[in-house]
Parts: C-alpha cells; structure tokens; sequence
C-alpha cells in the first residue's frame, strides 16, 4: 500500500470538488479523506495501490471549465509517505471520507452539506451539457444556413443565365425572320415574355423554400432551448425541495 498527500490548486473551493473527490476515490477503493484548507486549496490523503494512486489524480484533475462555478485545477502536488512535505492524516480512517471540520458537527449537517455539494455538481455539469448542446446547434444551423445560401444563390444565376440564354436567342430567331413572318414574330414575343415570367416565378418559389427552411429551423432551436429550460427548473425544484426535507429533518434532531 503506498499512501501519499495531495494539495491540489485552483477553482475547487464552494464547487462541490470534495464531492468529487469523494466519489472518485470510492470508485476506485481508495481509502482517505479529502478537506479544505484556509489558503483556498484542497488538501487530500489517499491511500492504496501505486497505479490505483495514479489512476485516482487523473480522474480528479479536472481541466478548465467556463464560468466562476465551474470546477478547475491547476495543479496537484503529490506527496508521498517518506516526503519531508508529507504529514500524517488529521483523523483515522477506514474508507474515504470528507472531513468538513467546523462546516458540519453532526452527521446530519454533514449528509446536508454533501448533497448541497453533489447538486451544484449535477447543475454544473448540465449547464455545460447544455451550452455545449447548444453549441453544436449553432454550428449546425450556421452551416446548414451558409449551404442553403450558396445553393439559392447557385440556382438564381442559373436561371438567371437560362433566362438571358433563352432571350437571346429567341431574339436571333426574331431578327433572322425578319419582316417577313410578324406574325411568328409576334407569337416568338409573346413566348419570350412567358417563359421570363415563368423564371421569375420559379426563383421566387425557390427563395421563399429557403427562408421558410431557415425559419424552421430557428424554430426548432428555440423549442430545444425551451425545453431544457423547463426540464433545468423542473430538476432544481426536486433538489431544493429534497434540502426543504433536510431542513426540517435537522430541526427535529436538534429540538430532540
């Protein structure tokens, strides 16, 4: 068994990184405790396998995230027994634990505490999960819109050369003709005249497919948006009515 000391530096404080910790740490059979230190860091003594050790850092060096409550660290300095910066653990332990210290006195404060610092984890994750979510909508939609726009564009100089195509020669029969058929003349003017009519409708059917595209598309961004909307509210009014029971729970014990 090796055990070793960690400071781990950075964002962690007020973001449910002990949480964290925690968990990792259970996941892999690790034994120890993790707590805060006055300076803002996070102090940790672990205790198991080498690679178990080296499995565990990994999973809680949590790179940069957006936002003031998104968990960050910069750096974990590790100290192994035998370190002159190595110490002894505060308190025995025999699974891996959180010493919250002078935060929580009694075992329900602590069972408070922690789910308070497991739901602003659950809520940070989702508000990443849904700005990247959103992201990719973004960039979707952006290069749905841009190949829309060439393809619309595309087809409008088509018709646009068909069209003059098309006028050209009807002129050049005209001119060939002369004099000599009005009556042909006549009937080649009036079939210009319609089949540049004819194009002009077909590019404007062709137009208004696209904005109708790009509409609903918006459309569908913004339902999407509603709906985590709806589903975040619905999730954070279970958890603050869970602490509400804590709450009243912690009364009672204390009226006892």
């Amino acid at each position: 068994m090796t055990r070793e000391r960690l400071i781990v530096r950075g964002n962690i404080q007020g973001v449910g990184y002990r949480a964290l910790v925690k968990q990792a740490a259970r996941s892999l059979g690790i034994r120890g405790l993790v707590r805060n230190l006055n300076d803002g860091t996070v102090e940790i003594f672990c205790e198991g396998a080498k690679k178990q050790l080296e499995g565990f850092e990994k999973s809680i060096n949590l790179k940069p995230g957006n936002g003031l409550f998104s968990t960050s660290v910069d750096k974990i300095e590790a100290y192994p027994e035998g370190n002159k910066n190595y110490i002894n653990a505060p308190i025995e332990f025999k699974i891996f634990e959180i010493d919250y210290g002078m935060e929580a006195a009694t075992p329900f404060e602590k069972a408070n505490l922690e789910r308070l610092e497991i739901g602003i984890l659950v809520m940070s994750e989702f508000k990443d999960e849904t700005r990247q979510s959103f992201d990719r909508l973004d960039k979707k939609y952006d290069k749905m819109s841009n190949g829309l726009s060439e393809t619309k564009d595309a087809l409008a100089d088509k018709l646009s050369e068909t069209k003059d195509a098309l006028s050209d020669k009807l002129s050049e029969t005209k001119d060939a003709l002369g004099g000599k058929m009005d009556g042909v003349s006549g009937k080649l003017e009036e079939t210009k005249d319609v089949l540049s009519d004819k194009l002009s409708e077909v590019s404007g059917e062709i137009s208004k497919g696209f904005a109708n595209t790009q509409t609903g598309l918006k459309k569908e961004i913004s339902e999407g948006f509603a709906n985590t909307q709806k589903v975040f509210k619905n999730e954070f009014s279970k958890f603050r009515e869970s602490n509400e029971m804590l709450a009243k729970s912690l009364i009672k014990a204390v009226k006892r």
